[in-house]
């Protein structure tokens, strides 16, 4: 068997603390594990902020995993197309990236654009589900509805702190 050399192991990304392998998992999707590409799903995966491509190559570049532009914008756009992540528009006009596949809804602030997971039972999926329905269902007959996310629009902490007077004098 041989040894892998130096280089091949200088230039592997480590899956940051994920468990599994994301080689398995990309294998298993169709798509070669390059190191560029685990950067970015291992990175997706710890990220709970849903970042924007701008926002994901500074955290990369922070985490000493500098990409081009053209590199993340291709490996999310395969990531993508490979049911690894979705893509999402927020308030702004701004593609987000979420490797969290499970069906789940966001809480948005309408200051800094922080987006976060908003945690729901079945009821709520449900109703969410049914005023999507009886929407689409007098409205918007064209469209076929693939999928039904609800996004909350608000304040979040940092910003109600921020905007909250100083008491210091």
């Amino acid at each position: 068997m041989r040894k892998p050399s130096r280089a091949t192991e200088a230039t592997r990304p480590a899956d940051d603390g994920i468990s599994g392998g994301l080689d398995v998992e990309l294998h298993r999707r169709g798509l070669r594990a390059t190191p560029a590409r685990r950067y970015v799903l291992s990175h997706l995966r710890l990220s709970a902020d849903h970042p924007t491509v701008e926002e994901l190559m500074t955290l990369l570049a922070a985490h000493g995993h500098p990409l081009s532009a053209a590199t993340v914008y291709q490996n999310l756009e395969r990531l993508v197309e490979a049911g690894l992540v979705s893509r999402f528009l927020d308030d702004r006009g701004r593609y987000r990236f979420d490797a969290d596949q499970s069906h789940h809804h966001h809480l948005a602030c309408t200051r800094c654009a922080r987006i976060t997971n908003l945690e729901t039972d079945a009821t709520v999926t449900e109703c969410v589900g049914q005023v999507a329905y009886e929407v689409t269902a007098l409205a918007i007959r064209e469209w076929r509805v693939e999928d039904v996310r609800l996004v909350v629009l608000g304040v979040c902490p940092v910003c109600q702190q921020a905007e909250r007077p100083s008491t210091d004098h």
